[in-house]
């Protein structure tokens, strides 16, 4: 009878051991799940709000910049702090998927990274790194539809936490320009990729003799398309379309896939007269 007394409260023991562990576990599980903090519930609300805030705030050190496209002679390069593209929220919303996860430290600093999916595979995708204490950019990258990286921007090192801007810098948003693209499509047939909208309509040159020309911007939210209506053409690349619309030429320049560039080339009436274009534009103005 001792005995099995003995197994009893040996078997009460042990369970008793069990419960107090499987408790102590729970209580610890909560503790670190309280500690570990959750990636922004709404991606696109929270990049937004680190841009606004951004401009208020002066973040300056060592930022290894590496820009493929649009191409340039020295294509690495540093500089101070991060570039700050023109954007359009509403644009954006409609053209692109956001996600939040958990991102790689960036100069030792822990961060959120926002992932910008397009909605049209042809178009680039971007990712940015927002610092989890400061709650602003400290890394951006745009990929190419393929994903090869054509841009990244990252601090290497920080000159301390960020400082408020004496002047807080005004937000570089860009919005439709429905006359200007409405003139470009009358006078020209411009069809523009699905998602584009016309955002700036300027003169320029173009050529070692400055020939008059004349250039339309346009954007999905983040990505900028160029095109050009010119007196010469220009040489051909995965991401340069120029095409001949008797006697002028329109370059169609861009980070999308090559056969929307074309099919934007493509939509121009030919022959187009440059001087009239030129000429109607002035009047425009």
């Amino acid at each position: 009878m001792e005995k099995v007394k003995g197994q009893r409260s040996k078997v009460k023991g042990f369970l008793l051991f069990n419960f107090l562990t499987f408790l102590l576990l729970t209580l610890f599980c909560l503790s670190l799940a309280q500690t570990i903090p959750e990636p922004p519930p709404n991606p696109i609300n929270f990049l937004f709000r680190a841009l606004e805030r951004e401009a208020g705030k002066n973040l300056r050190g060592e930022v290894l910049e590496r820009q493929l496209f649009p191409p340039r002679a020295v294509p690495e390069q540093t500089r101070a702090d991060l570039p700050a593209p023109p954007f359009s929220p509403v644009w954006i919303r409609k053209n692109f998927r956001a996600k939040a996860s958990f991102g790689e430290q960036i100069a030792g600093r822990d961060t959120w990274r926002i992932d910008l999916e397009p909605n049209n595979s042809s178009h680039p995708s971007f990712r940015f790194w927002i610092d989890q204490k400061w709650n602003i950019r400290i890394a951006v990258q745009e990929r190419d539809p393929s994903g090869e990286i054509t841009f990244d921007a990252r601090f290497l090192s920080f000159n301390g936490d960020p400082k408020p801007r004496a002047n807080p810098r005004q937000l570089p948003l860009i919005e439709a320009k429905p006359k200007l693209e409405q003139f470009v499509n009358r006078e020209t047939g411009l069809q523009l990729p699905d998602g584009f909208t016309v955002f700036d309509l300027r003169p320029r040159t173009v050529g070692k003799d400055n020939l008059a020309a004349l250039e339309v911007r346009a954007s999905n939210g983040i990505s900028v398309l160029v095109m050009v209506f010119a007196p010469i053409g220009t040489g051909n690349t995965p991401r340069i379309v120029s095409r001949n619309i008797g006697g002028s030429f329109i370059w169609v320049i861009g980070n999308l896939n090559r056969p929307e560039l074309e099919q934007t080339a493509k939509s121009v009436k030919a022959p187009l007269d440059l001087g009239v274009l030129l000429s109607s534009f002035q009047n425009l103005r």
